[in-house]
């Protein structure tokens, strides 16, 4: 019998390998969740503990970063989920595999899992331009801009989440979706192009 195929009772030893494999994602996903959770709430308690009455532009400040933390909190969960539902199914028990429901459980992670994931972006983006709008108050055509960039950000990603759900959703093997790849640039160039120009306008007024 080849070392593929030698068993590690009750489990194979594909399934050991797979388990070693969620252990360390999970770990790296926790340990980075855990440093971004805390500054996190570092940057809200520095928000709240500024001063009594707070400027629009600072409540929505705090509103972005806490909802950045709920998406976050709500990312790592489904990650957890996802890896959790699958664990019934070592051993080689067919029976559970192809059952319809346990399909659907995944797949439903999988979609609301990309959606969490892509507001999550459009979130941080939102960041950004709000540090750029903050730092000129009193320019049109700048603020103009950012306003087109954000509205591009948001179209584009949730034209993208959309897309992708619907293809998650739709399909009926939990394995015909993997390695398959979305019109990601519906949703990438317009990030990517939101971040660049907002951060060059931060870095031109700081100098």
């Amino acid at each position: 019998m080849s070392q593929t195929q030698q068993l590690s009772y009750p489990l194979s030893s594909s399934d050991i390998y797979a388990i070693k494999e969620w252990i360390l994602e999970l770990a790296i996903q926790w340990l980075l969740y855990g440093a971004d959770a805390t500054l996190l709430l570092s940057a809200s308690c520095i928000l709240l503990s500024q001063q009594k009455h707070h400027s629009m532009s600072q409540r929505t400040l705090l509103a972005l970063v806490v909802l950045m933390l709920i998406l976050s909190s709500a990312s790592i969960a489904l990650n957890s989920v996802f890896v959790l539902i699958q664990i019934p199914s070592l051993g080689n028990d067919v029976d559970l595999i192809n059952s319809e429901g346990f399909t659907v459980r995944l797949l439903q992670v999988v979609a609301a899992s990309g959606i969490v994931d892509r507001v999550n972006y459009v979130t941080g983006d939102g960041i950004v331009v709000w540090r750029a709008w903050a730092m000129y108050p009193r320019n049109f055509l700048v603020k103009v801009i950012l306003i087109i960039c954000m509205i591009a950000s948001v179209v584009g990603t949730f034209l993208d989440a959309g897309i992708g759900a619907a293809r998650v959703l739709g399909s009926s093997d939990f394995s015909d979706i993997l390695g398959k790849k979305t019109s990601a640039l519906m949703m990438c160039l317009p990030l990517l192009g939101t971040n660049i120009i907002a951060t060059v306008c931060i870095g031109y007024k700081a100098w």
